[in-house]
């Protein structure tokens, strides 16, 4: 049931994937990234259940909970970046600013999560080198919502 549940996060992850290669709605791109980060939770779930009930393989099991449960917040926090860039799209920064702050504190965790030595943290290293430089971007971006909000907030006193 475990590797069955992992394999089809997997699956529904390729298909978000191949919609990021393609022009598709910020909108749509979020509700797939929710679900991507619901099957790897359900994977991650299915994996510690496994980790209980089977002797001798529990110290890889639990290392693979570890690493599901990180790809899960971070598909999270990938979902809130859409949403935050179809918030753009709509001129709602308020809703942009929700969206990409948790979606930075998510990040944030995970990143801290992926520095660990051991376990899930040290799969995840493997499967995501690039995560400082989304760490970055995030907070860059983050930062820049911040101060259009600002300049247009005080510029709008200003008149």
């Amino acid at each position: 049931d475990a590797l069955v549940q992992c394999m089809l996060a997997y699956a529904v992850r390729c298909f978000y994937e191949k919609a990021l290669q393609t022009s598709t709605k910020h909108k749509l791109l979020a509700q797939l990234a929710v679900k991507v980060s619901a099957e790897y939770k359900a994977a991650a779930g299915r994996m510690q259940e496994a980790v209980l009930t089977k002797n001798g393989m529990d110290k890889w099991m639990s290392s693979w909970s570890d690493y599901l449960d990180l790809e899960s917040s971070f598909f999270l926090a990938q979902a809130h970046v859409h949403a935050g860039d179809a918030d753009e799209a709509d001129c709602h920064p308020g809703k942009q600013r929700i969206h990409m702050t948790s979606a930075t504190k998510i990040i944030e965790r995970v990143y801290a999560a992926s520095n660990a030595s051991k376990g899930g943290g040290k799969l995840l290293k493997l499967h995501r080198p690039d995560m400082l430089r989304f760490v970055t971007q995030m907070k860059s971006k983050l930062t820049n919502l911040e101060k259009d909000i600002n300049d247009m907030v005080y510029g709008h006193v200003a008149r």
